[in-house]
């Protein structure tokens, strides 16, 4: 593993221990590549992948924990659903932008409630400033910076 992913694999570790005991040991490869998202989070059944754009090196400690906090809550809400409900959603995910729109709100807000909203806001603001095509593609599909800001102040 490069720094990077022993980093990045630090930080998911934390959060595990801190938030998400049911992911404990599973397990989850991290790859590092280059693509047009930030992050996504698969799941393949007996393992899971984080897969990290290198853009990410230069978010900092907090920003990461709000994006990796945001990708375990994808994998846990996966590993939460039962046969027939990860069919349905594999279904729905590829061919619905409006179920796709409804995931990424949903980890968001399983992101603060696990008490991680502070950080979710910080990589979110902060991926704004990316570029236009990133703001708008994350404006269209996930959480405002107020209302993650109304959610972590109604979570505490």
């Amino acid at each position: 593993m490069n720094k990077h992913l022993d980093k990045y694999k630090k930080i998911s570790d934390n959060i595990i221990k801190k938030a998400f005991v049911d992911l404990k040991g599973i397990r989850i490869i991290y790859i590092e590549r280059k693509f047009k998202y930030f992050g996504k989070a698969l799941n393949f059944g007996f393992f899971n992948v984080v897969m990290i754009n290198p853009v990410l090196r230069t978010f900092s400690d907090k920003e990461l924990k709000g994006f990796f906090a945001h990708e375990l809550s994808h994998i846990q809400r996966h590993r939460d659903r039962g046969f027939f409900e990860k069919i349905f959603f594999i279904i729905n995910y590829l061919f619905s932008e409006k179920f796709r729109r409804w995931e990424e709100r949903e980890a968001d807000k399983t992101t603060i409630k696990i008490g991680y909203g502070n950080e979710l806001y910080a990589i979110m603001r902060k991926s704004y400033r990316i570029s236009k095509w990133h703001e708008k593609r994350l404006k269209a599909s996930r959480l405002s910076l107020k209302e993650i800001k109304f959610y972590t102040k109604k979570n505490k």
